[in-house]
């Protein structure tokens, strides 16, 4: 008590006791969900493996810096910058200076998307303010789960964006600071032209008999290269790209099902609701209601 007892003291009477200091801006996060990847490998399968999410996921760049490719546009980061991925965003990490790495991720559900819309696609600098917070979350993360500490953590989630919103503007250089990282190499290669290809409006484009042929490979080669550089096999990749086009489709509310269904290349509806079925563990149907409705504030 006596700790306070100082700069209680130097508190001017408030001029008006009915007009304060208001927030300027706010968000709110819940569900936070922390780590760490230490290895290029890992973060580039896990990324591969989990494209369909409907959280927001900040990526913070400890050591070593890297690209971020979210819906095809690459982010250059830095030690010391970050840059939020949407629900929903395609997103993969074609460029790593190094296989030993420090990237955080932080990620989060939250009830105000709208507010966040100023941080699509941009990369972040992490202000002194920002790596304070940051400091905050890890240690309660570290923490056994308890409902003030839980509480805490949103809060403390909800504060880091407000420190990193106010860098926005000043120190947010669109350029990465020297020479970006290489993003080349037989896999990132290929994994390119897959991406090229999948985004055709031939649907014929999106078949692995036509990737390969544009490579002028076997399906089988082209099969083995992709699961060497990815661990994980091209149809599992191709099947979780088309998820996240149709994902993309259905916040639409005027496309009807097999509207979305048609665009993504699918021959009928019952084809592709198994095939989503199996990607997301919902029917399209249950997964709009339940992820892409927009939310009752009656």
């Amino acid at each position: 008590m006596p700790a306070l007892l100082p700069d209680a003291d130097r508190l001017p009477e408030p001029a008006n006791y009915f007009q304060g200091r208001r927030r300027e801006w706010s968000c709110q996060a819940d569900n936070v969900v922390i780590f760490l990847r230490k290895t290029r490998t890992t973060l580039q399968r896990k990324a591969l493996e989990s494209n369909q999410h409907h959280r927001f996921v900040l990526v913070a760049a400890l050591e070593s810096p890297g690209v971020v490719s979210v819906d095809h546009r690459e982010i250059h980061l830095a030690p010391g910058r970050a840059v939020l991925v949407f629900p929903y965003q395609f997103h993969y990490y074609p460029g790593l200076s190094s296989e030993k790495i420090r990237w955080l991720f932080v990620s989060f559900e939250s009830d105000t998307p709208e507010a966040f819309e100023p941080f699509r696609f941009q990369g972040i600098r992490l202000t002194d303010g920002a790596l304070d917070c940051l400091g905050h979350i890890l240690r309660l993360a570290l923490k056994k789960p308890h409902a003030v500490r839980d509480n805490l953590l949103a809060s403390e989630t909800a504060t880091l964006f407000i420190h990193l919103k106010a860098g926005l503007g000043r120190h947010n250089p669109a350029k990465y600071p020297g020479s970006p990282p290489q993003t080349g190499g037989e896999g990132m290669r290929i994994l390119a032209g897959v991406n090229r290809c999948l985004g055709l409006d031939n649907r014929k484009g999106h078949g692995i008999p036509h990737i390969a042929q544009e490579y002028g490979l076997s399906e089988g080669r082209l099969r083995f290269l992709f699961r060497r550089h990815f661990g994980m096999s091209l149809g599992a990749y191709i099947r979780g790209h088309l998820t996240h086009q149709a994902i993309g489709l259905m916040k639409n509310p005027h496309l009807a099902l097999y509207e979305v269904a048609d665009r993504c290349g699918f021959t009928s509806l019952a084809t592709f609701s198994r095939s989503f079925k199996k990607q997301t563990g919902l029917s399209p149907s249950h997964f709009r209601t339940r992820h892409l409705r927009p939310k009752s504030t009656g």
